[in-house]
């Protein structure tokens, strides 16, 4: 998974047209709670990094705090790594011994180096667009906070219906459905019904929630000024890429 927006997040996959028969069904589950997993934790990564930001506005320059790499020791960091633990036991408990697959991204890794190079590799991806991208006015906080989760939960949200998607397509071997997106302007138009509405209801979700915390959103940074569009594009936009490239599909298991 690369570039995985957090925020977040976010997914990852890539569908291998036409199975001769289904995965084994624990090596799919260590597939699906791994994605389940990064998703999480980009999330949690995320608010470390607004509660930061929040309360460096809050109590100003002189409160040791430091939002963006590398952190404070005071609170940032620890919040960080508590995260990145939760990250960490969660692929190890998802994929025992015998469970771990040996293709696509998952190549070259065990649980344990997995978890460290996606942590590694998210990061670089979630830290300069929450921090100072869509934290970008201190005026506006709680609204930016607001909108660094809601897009957290979008990417969460869209993994777990094309997960549900591959379960059908990989254990239950269902060539009927269609889990990866596409590209261009429409990236989720080819899913099949089921799945698309999924993901569409994610979206709207994660539209009603934006326009709650800020119905007139901040005109700073550089991914505001695109609107609503821009920032749910930047979670769709991110999943859609990663879902088609072998390299980072974490339902890659023949």
């Amino acid at each position: 998974m690369r570039k995985l927006a957090v925020i977040g997040s976010v997914a990852v996959l890539l569908l291998v047209a036409g199975r001769a028969g289904a995965t084994d069904a624990n090596t799919f589950k260590c597939e699906s709670k791994s994605a389940d997993a990064v998703g999480k934790w980009g999330a949690a990564r995320g608010t470390c990094l607004v509660k930061c930001d929040q309360a460096l506005v809050k109590k100003g320059p002189t409160s040791g705090l430091a939002c963006t790499p590398p952190f404070d020791t005071l609170k940032t960091q620890p919040c960080v790594d508590k995260a990145n633990g939760k990250y960490s036991a969660a692929i190890a408990k998802a994929c025992p011994s015998g469970t771990f697959p040996t293709c696509g991204g998952y190549a070259t890794f065990n649980p344990t180096t997995y978890a460290q190079d996606q942590i590694t590799t998210q990061s670089a991806a979630i830290d300069p667009v929450t921090v100072p991208w869509l934290m970008c006015d201190d005026t506006l906080v709680n609204c930016e906070g607001k909108v660094v989760g809601a897009l957290g939960k979008l990417s969460a949200a869209i993994g777990k219906c094309l997960g549900k998607c591959y379960q059908k397509l990989q254990v239950k071997n269902d060539m009927s459905v269609t889990c990866t997106p596409q590209g261009g302007s429409d990236p989720f138009g080819n899913l099949d019904t089921g799945t698309k509405g999924c993901v569409d209801g994610a979206i709207g979700k994660a539209n009603a929630s934006i326009t709650k915390a800020c119905p007139t959103l901040p005109s700073c940074g550089l991914l505001y000024p695109a609107g609503q569009t821009g920032l749910i594009g930047l979670v769709t936009g991110s999943i859609a890429n990663n879902y088609a490239a072998a390299a980072s599909n974490p339902y890659c298991a023949p």
